[in-house]
């Protein structure tokens, strides 16, 4: 690198493609101070080529539309209407696990309530048919599990995740 240099080989570095207009304002502040500073001329070119923008998002910075327009007409279109695009995706594989959760609770919650009927109706049909004290227990038994069940499987379900 020579000692003379440009204005513009301050403001940007050719690799990154940055002009001044996408800096921000404190990136300018800090080339400017730079410049003014009294740091040997080469280490300045390599602070201020240090220097970089980075932008995350789904779209590129909007000094790059420009950029991409330039290269290929029609370009900046293509990407605005990619991302259009991937947000409407997203929003209806959210919608479909939205669906899947509320139905496999729906459906935890009717297979409880039927295994809590089940067993709360055979434990009436022991408890009438067993002559014994045993036959009470055993039917209480089943009855307290039916009810049981019938009551976790509808908390359970319920519940928010």
């Amino acid at each position: 690198m020579s000692e003379m240099t440009s204005e513009k080989e301050l403001n940007a570095s050719p690799e990154k493609n940055i002009d001044k207009s996408a800096e921000s304002d404190q990136q300018s502040e800090l080339i400017d101070s730079v410049k003014k500073s009294d740091i040997p001329e080469e280490n300045k070119n390599a602070i201020v080529q240090q220097m970089e923008m980075f932008y995350s998002g789904p779209l590129p910075a909007p000094s790059a539309f420009g950029q991409y327009e330039k290269v290929l007409p029609g370009a900046a279109e293509r990407i605005l209407q990619m991302a259009e695009q991937e947000q409407n995706h997203r929003h209806e594989m959210d919608n479909k696990q939205l669906h899947m959760c509320s139905r496999d609770s729906l459906i935890g919650i009717l297979a409880g309530l039927g295994l809590g009927v089940v067993a709360l109706v055979a434990g009436i049909v022991v408890a009438l048919n067993v002559p014994n004290i045993g036959g009470t227990v055993l039917g209480g038994v089943f009855g307290v599990s039916g009810v049981g069940t019938i009551a976790v499987s509808i908390v359970k379900g319920t519940r928010s995740k």
